[in-house]
């Protein structure tokens, strides 16, 4: 996970990353992985934020995951939504 503030942010990373999975052609919902559990999602002082994160899927299933993002200061704040490529379980 990658995100990029305009200049230096108080507080700058990840809300949420929901991840769906693909079962007959159609996207459903898998999971939720929440800052509010994982505090490891935001960085402070920062320009950018990048991390990592991992669940458990099931091989041979496609994946994808919306991040809801996350950018703030002195001045106001502002979130996005991004979705990911989508990608096999091995």
């Amino acid at each position: 996970m990658n995100v990029d503030g305009k200049g230096v942010m108080d507080k700058i990373g990840v809300r949420e990353v929901e991840i769906d999975y693909k079962e007959n052609g159609t996207w459903k919902y898998y999971d939720s992985l929440y800052a509010a559990e994982h505090p490891e999602f935001y960085d402070y002082d920062s320009r950018d934020f990048m991390g990592t994160t991992y669940f458990q899927g099931t091989p041979g299933v496609l994946y994808r995951v919306t991040l809801t993002v996350y950018a703030g200061n002195s001045t106001g704040h502002d979130t996005g939504y991004i979705t990911s490529y989508a990608v096999t379980c091995k």
